[in-house]
């Protein structure tokens, strides 16, 4: 009897959800969602990653010199623009999560960049605690949007649950950049460690 009464609340509960809860299994039930083997990501893998970034900085008075950030990342990964018409493979990456460093924000976004290709259509601005002193404003590279004359590479590859992101760029006043991001696995929380195996029924019987 009971059993039966189970089975009926399971088949009720489960015809109650939403029809955009069934399906990929993106809300309503809870799914483990880690980075895939072919890099791609589901929504709570985006967010808190260890990062690490390496920026050189060329032909500019204000900004010229190497760079360097490790920080935790607000998102790096597949989305938020990955939810858009047009941009399945929109990828995105946004630093620190504000920590005090001399990298003091970077953010990228290309609409379409999947792993293991190049494009030269994107956005990036970078805010910088500049070896001359002060803070210049931010560097821009709008190589998304012809008219500025802007121009660049980004280039996204994938490896052991980590992204590593490269980009170039020029901007309309001929000053460039070379930067590498490497996007590390993001950790499990502590709660989420696996619990010591159970003690055998049997054992626990006196003899």
């Amino acid at each position: 009897m009971r059993a039966a009464t189970f089975a009926v609340f399971a088949v009720f509960a489960v015809a109650s959800l939403p029809p955009g809860d069934l399906g990929r299994g993106e809300r309503g039930v809870a799914h483990a969602s880690p980075i895939t083997l072919d890099g791609t990501q589901s929504q709570d893998t985006i967010t808190g990653r260890l990062t690490d970034i390496t920026l050189v900085m060329g032909n500019s008075r204000r900004r010229a010199g190497n760079y360097h950030g490790s920080g935790i990342a607000r998102i790096c990964g597949f989305g938020p623009l990955r939810d858009f018409k047009g941009m399945v493979d929109g990828f995105t990456l946004s630093f620190p999560d504000g920590e005090d460093l001399e990298i003091i924000d970077v953010d990228f976004s290309a609409d379409t960049l999947p792993v293991g290709r190049t494009t030269t259509s994107f956005y990036i601005s970078i805010g910088l605690k500049a070896k001359q002193g002060g803070r210049p404003p931010d560097y821009v590279v709008r190589a998304n949007q012809p008219k500025y004359g802007e121009t660049g590479s980004a280039t996204l590859t994938f490896a052991a649950g980590t992204h590593t992101l490269h980009v170039t760029g020029t901007n309309d006043e001929g000053e460039t950049m070379d930067m590498t991001a490497v996007c590390k696995p993001k950790a499990r929380p502590s709660h989420a460690r696996a619990l010591p195996p159970a003690t055998p029924a049997f054992a626990l019987r006196k003899g």
